[in-house]
């Protein structure tokens, strides 16, 4: 059986999470060949179909990825008139498809509904709305985590994550542009990633600090539309060892268990690096253990008494002060990627600007990365005023980054050193899962003054 699976109307919280679930239950469940439509019914309705397959890789490693890997439209409207129709008929046919799998709010199940009798074909429908307004269910999927997401807002203004290393070296930069209004710079400080994408995409930021495999995809959906200015962070994944001494080397992780967060995302990707560099097999030489969260993870080793973790700044000075004195950093992730003898570097993030903006401006861009490097400089020089200027900005509270700064990598890398240290990085990661940046590596066109 050949199904399709499509989103429409407005994003939702867990689109994703239904993708993943719907493709790999199909896949293992009912040996069916699954294809994702794009751009919900738009998909269907172009002389030639818009569609990707969807097997277990391409729906790993999506759930912390907002949207939908899908693509969705508010407006396509398949049964608008007898021409579109029969092209989408026409595309059904020449996909194969038995069943179409709609996720959606009433608009678009009211479209699969007419579209199923209209065409002749099996139509499932998974309500999803943040309104929860669809008749007969009590709760669609995307209600209950909208207002979950929208209490954790509520009650933490910025989730202390390993994006929260991203504009520390920044601070400085932060306090000029408001002691002094006419420095040239305004910013804007967001929880997550993704809500500066759409920023920088619409022209309503110049210049952004994103994780460095975002970067590439980036550069990717834009056509090349921005470019590298700087790598920013190096990694500040850690290896730590709660009520113990076992761990003194890569090696030392044979045979052991290893609590991690980041499973299908770069942490893992970093780790199964420098772990087959180092000559063990991920999924022989130890047990890997993933958690949803780093907290999860503390509580683990806290629970146990004893362990082994993988875990992020600042989330490593955390666990430091809650687990006490028997908790030590045995490995610095970062560190072990070095000794593998490349040029490339275990990178978290890189700043990116617009490549309009950096053509039409030149000189603004020169003097930005100086007065960064200024930053990032006087933030590793000046902990104790460069932890009160996070605490000042809520980037992460003041306490956890005095003890955490010296640890976090904030760099200023550009250039031919940035081309080497960000491609090698990207590279790496592009072999274990091309879609984690984008599905195709950036050309020499990314790496601004290269």
């Amino acid at each position: 059986m050949k199904v399709g699976v499509l989103t429409g109307g407005g994003d939702c919280p867990g689109l994703n999470a239904v993708i993943r679930a719907v493709t790999k239950s199909l896949i293992s469940q009912g040996q069916c060949e699954v294809i994702g439509i794009q751009d919900g019914f738009e998909g269907l309705m172009g002389e030639t179909p818009r569609v990707k397959p969807l097997g277990w890789d391409e729906v790993s490693g999506i759930l912390h990825i907002g949207g939908t890997i899908l693509g969705t439209s508010n407006s396509a409207n398949p049964l608008k008139n007898e021409e579109t129709l029969a092209q989408v008929k026409r595309n059904v046919q020449a996909l194969g498809l038995d069943v179409v799998v709609s996720i959606g709010g009433d608009g678009t199940q009211s479209l699969a509904y007419g579209l199923a009798h209209a065409v002749g074909m099996q139509c499932v429908g998974v309500p999803k709305t943040i309104d929860n307004d669809i008749n007969f269910i009590s709760q669609s999927f995307g209600f209950e985590t909208a207002v979950d997401k929208a209490t954790e807002a509520i009650q933490c203004a910025h989730t202390e994550a390993l994006g929260a290393m991203n504009g520390i070296g920044m601070v400085k930069l932060f306090r000029t542009a408001d002691e002094n209004p006419d420095s040239g710079y305004t910013y804007t400080i967001k929880g997550a990633a993704d809500e500066l994408t759409p920023m920088i995409l619409q022209g309503e930021l110049d210049i952004v600090s994103v994780p460095a495999n975002l970067a590439s995809v980036l550069y990717n959906k834009t056509e090349g539309g921005v470019q590298a200015l700087a790598v920013n962070v190096l990694g500040v994944l850690y290896i730590a060892e709660f009520n113990g001494e076992t761990v003194q080397s890569v090696a030392d992780l044979k045979g052991k268990t290893l609590y991690a967060t980041g499973k299908g995302s770069t942490p893992e990707y970093f780790l199964r690096y420098v772990l087959t560099q180092n000559g063990l097999d991920p999924d022989k030489d130890l047990t890997i253990e993933w958690k949803s969260e780093p907290s999860e993870v503390v509580a683990t080793l806290n629970d146990q008494g004893t362990g082994i973790a993988m875990l992020p700044q600042p989330y490593v000075t955390a666990a430091a002060a809650q687990l006490g004195e028997g908790f030590r950093v045995a490995l610095s992730v970062s560190d072990e990627w070095k000794k593998v003898g490349n040029s490339s570097l275990c990178t978290t993030a890189c700043i990116l600007v617009r490549k309009g903006f950096a053509e039409e401006n030149p000189q603004a861009v020169e003097k930005f990365l100086a007065d960064f490097a200024e930053s990032a400089a006087w933030v590793n020089e000046n902990v104790d005023d460069a932890a009160a200027a996070c605490g000042q900005y809520e980037i992460v509270k003041e306490p956890i980054a005095k003890k955490a700064i010296p640890q976090c990598n904030i760099v200023c890398i550009t250039g031919t050193e940035m081309k080497d240290a960000l491609g090698g990085c990207l590279n790496v990661l592009f072999e274990q899962n091309p879609a984690a940046v984008g599905g195709a590596l950036p050309d020499d066109a990314f790496y601004y003054g290269a």
